[in-house]
C-alpha cells in the first residue's frame, strides 16, 4: 500500500512545484512592467505647449512655446559651443499664410554653471522656459497655420537623455473685414476690369495707326532711297503710287458716304418730276385722306 501511495504524492508535489514557478513568473512580469511605465516617466521631463497671441492690426501673431520642467531636470539655451550639449532649438516644418519674422526669443529665467561632463560653463533653463517666435500674415484677413517640431536634450546631474522632438501644429483665425475694406477691394477688381476693357478696344486702333505710319514712312524712306538712281526708282514707283492713292482713299471714305446719300436724295426729286408719276400722285394722296 505504501509502494503505491508514493508515486502518487510525488505526482501532486510535481504539480504543487510547477504552479508556483507560475505564479513567480506571472509576478516577475507584473513587476518588470510596473518598472518600465515608472521609468519611462523619468525618461520624459519636459512637457510643451504652444499657443498664439491675437493678430494684431497689421497682421502680426505671436506664437509662444513653453516647456515645464520636471525636477531636478533642465535644458540648455538656444545658443551652445560647438563641442557643448545639443541646445534648445525649433524647426518650423509647414506654414500656411504665415512667414517668420526674425527668429526665436526667449526672456525666461536662464542659469550658468560649470558642467564636469562637458567640461565647461553652460547657460541652461529649469522648471520652465518659455520661447516667442513672431510671423507675419501674408493675407491680415484670410486664416493661417504653423507646423513644425521642438527639440531640446535634457540633463541632470547624474545624466542626461537623448533629445527628444515634440511636434506641434496650431492655427488661426485672421482680422475681420471691413466694410470699407470689402468696398474697396470691389471698387479696386471693377475699376481693373474697366482698364482691362479699355485697353483691348484701344489695341486694333493703335495696330492701324502703326501700320499706316509704318508704311507712310517706308515710302518716304524708299523715294528718298532710290531718288539716286534711276533704275531703282522705277521699280519702287508703282508701290509709292499704290501706297499714296491708299492713303487719300482713306481721307475720302468718309466724303463718299454722304455723297451717297445726297445722291439718293436728288434723284427721288428727280423721278417726282417724270410724266409717268404724275397719275400716281393723285391716287397715292387720296389714299391717306
Amino acid at each position: 500500500m505504501t509502494h503505491v501511495l508514493l508515486p502518487i504524492l510525488n505526482i501532486k508535489n510535481t504539480d504543487n512545484s510547477i504552479m508556483k514557478q507560475k505564479i513567480i513568473h506571472i509576478l516577475t512580469a507584473v513587476l518588470s512592467l510596473l518598472s518600465l511605465s515608472s521609468f519611462s516617466q523619468i525618461i520624459e521631463p519636459v512637457h510643451w505647449t504652444f499657443s498664439l497671441s491675437n493678430v494684431s492690426n497689421d497682421g502680426k501673431v505671436i506664437l509662444k512655446m513653453k516647456a515645464t520642467i520636471d525636477s531636478p531636470w533642465h535644458i540648455y539655451a538656444l545658443e551652445m559651443p560647438a563641442d557643448g550639449p545639443l541646445p534648445t532649438s525649433f524647426n518650423f516644418l509647414s506654414l500656411k499664410n504665415a512667414e517668420p519674422i526674425g527668429t526665436v526669443k526667449s526672456r525666461s529665467k536662464t542659469i550658468s554653471k560649470f558642467e564636469p561632463a562637458f567640461n565647461m560653463q553652460l547657460i541652461f533653463y529649469e522648471k520652465e522656459a518659455t520661447f516667442t517666435q513672431v510671423f507675419k500674415l501674408i493675407d491680415k484677413h484670410a486664416d493661417f497655420s504653423i507646423s513644425g517640431e521642438a527639440q531640446q536634450m535634457s540633463c541632470n546631474d547624474m545624466q542626461c537623455l537623448p533629445p527628444s522632438k515634440t511636434p506641434f501644429n496650431v492655427t488661426g483665425k485672421g482680422l475681420p473685414q471691413s466694410t470699407a475694406e470689402k468696398t474697396d477691394q470691389k471698387k479696386n477688381a471693377e475699376r481693373k476690369q474697366e482698364n482691362n476693357l479699355e485697353e483691348k478696344e484701344q489695341q486694333p486702333t493703335a495696330v492701324e495707326t502703326v501700320s499706316k505710319d509704318t508704311l507712310q514712312s517706308t515710302a518716304q524712306n524708299n523715294n528718298i532711297n532710290t531718288s539716286d538712281t534711276g533704275a531703282d526708282k522705277d521699280l519702287w514707283a508703282p508701290l509709292v503710287t499704290e501706297l499714296n492713292n491708299w492713303d487719300k482713299s482713306q481721307e475720302k471714305a468718309s466724303d463718299s458716304l454722304w455723297g451717297i446719300f445726297f445722291a439718293g436724295l436728288m434723284g427721288g426729286f428727280l423721278a417726282v418730276l417724270t410724266p409717268c408719276v404724275w397719275p400716281i400722285i393723285p391716287m397715292t394722296v387720296s389714299f391717306f385722306l
